[in-house]
């Protein structure tokens, strides 16, 4: 388990990455074809040996992520998390190409003190794409399927917190017409944390959404997800930041609905299911990016007479960066969630629950997103409900990230 950063670990941190990073800087890739190249170099190998080492399975690609993180803000209760330095994703990647067709990843995290895996499929290409199994995103909404290596700001925002992000299933996925159109559908294990929802007593925690976990105790409850998306100027990946100074865009919908009825049947103040809409697009022109979102979600529950309820949630965010130099970035967000607009809903304050947050940013990227330090203020204006003490959480996060 990682303990907080004193100034002296963050200062080593922070070198290491830097050091680390000088050979991404000089366009010097890290890996087997760099060893390889180096072996032919000095004679060890022959080219056609080093050939017969390329093509020959299982190819092991190994890369990996950390991110140091300062973050102060106003609201905290605690004294020592309103002002601190911590590891915030700290990751290891594993890729396997076992044959022609089959395919492998693990991505095991070390974030904030926490040890687990992220990603962990098997895979296997089919004529028009291919399917996965194992522990992966579910896919509904752009920013949250956007790699964190790959991000404008140095969090995603509050509109991808209403997405499933990964679970436990199976996936699907391809495209066509010149990579214009693309799809992904598939069915997962995955039910709204009951607990986080806290229906009992009609509320939740502030900033704290409603959070969808698979529950050990009942395998009864199922997602099914998917996604479509429209390319029209070509393929656009799912990384952030116009470094080429391309024309792309990318239009999205997502739709995901889960059954999250106990294998017990109805029990009081639990959730019964829930299902989610999102509309994202995502835009490169010269050098300017910009990405919109909106995700409506609805949740239905089973109230203390085993009755049954609904509660909805909203949330959209509009967000753009421009390169002012190759290396330098400005950008700006805004962002709104309503927790719950329905006034018999799970808070029962219909429009006095809901968050506002503006962030401004700036980026200084070393080796585009190999290596960068980001810098966003966060204001917030959140309203809540009667009695309820407005926070004062206005935000200041810097970042500097390294990956390979």
């Amino acid at each position: 388990m990682f303990k907080k950063l004193s100034p002296v670990s963050l200062a080593v941190v922070v070198l290491s990455i830097f050091i680390l990073s000088i050979p991404a800087q000089a366009g010097e890739p890290i890996g087997n074809n760099t060893l390889i190249k180096k072996l032919i170099e000095k004679g060890v190998l022959s080219k056609e040996e080093a050939k017969e080492i390329s093509s020959s399975y299982p190819k092991v690609k190994l890369g990996g992520r950390v991110q140091v993180q300062y973050r102060n803000h106003g609201g905290a209760t605690d004294a020592k998390k309103a002002n601190e330095f911590f590891m915030r994703r700290a990751r290891f990647t594993i890729d396997a190409q076992l044959s022609e067709t089959v395919f492998a990843k693990l991505n095991p995290f070390f974030d904030k003190g926490s040890v687990g895996l992220k990603d962990a499929y098997i895979g296997f290409h089919t004529g028009g794409g291919k399917v996965t199994l194992g522990n992966q995103y579910v896919p509904f909404s752009r920013e949250a399927l956007t790699s964190s290596k790959y991000l404008q700001f140095v969090e995603r925002n509050l509109t991808s917190q209403l997405a499933p992000f990964r679970q436990m299933g199976v996936l699907f996925q391809g495209n066509g017409i010149d990579k214009k159109f693309a799809y992904k559908a598939g069915i997962f294990n995955g039910s709204l944390n009951s607990s986080k929802v806290d229906i009992a007593g009609k509320k939740i925690k502030k900033n704290q959404i409603y959070h969808i976990e698979l529950d050990k105790n009942d395998n009864n409850a199922l997602m099914y997800g998917g996604r479509l998306e429209y390319h029209p100027f070509g393929f656009l990946k799912m990384s952030q930041e116009n470094f080429k100074g391309e024309t792309k865009l990318a239009l999205g919908t997502s739709y995901y609905a889960s059954d999250d009825t106990a294998k017990a049947g109805a029990t009081a103040d639990t959730a019964k299911g829930s299902n989610a809409i999102n509309f994202d697009a995502d835009l490169r022109l010269g050098n300017l990016s910009a990405l919109a979102e909106y995700t409506a979600r609805k949740i239905d529950y089973y109230d203390s007479t085993l009755a049954t309820g609904d509660s909805s949630q909203k949330s959209y965010s509009l967000q753009g960066s421009y390169m002012v130099t190759p290396k330098f970035a400005v950008a700006a967000r805004y962002e709104f969630l309503d927790y719950d607009d329905t006034d018999s809903g799970l808070t029962g304050n219909d429009g006095q629950l809901e968050d506002i947050w503006t962030t401004i940013r700036v980026s200084y990227y070393f080796q585009k997103h190999h290596t960068k330090i980001q810098a966003n203020y966060v204001t917030k204006d959140e309203k809540m409900p009667a009695g309820g003490v407005k926070p004062k959480n206005d935000t200041l996060l810097i970042q500097t990230a390294w990956y390979f």
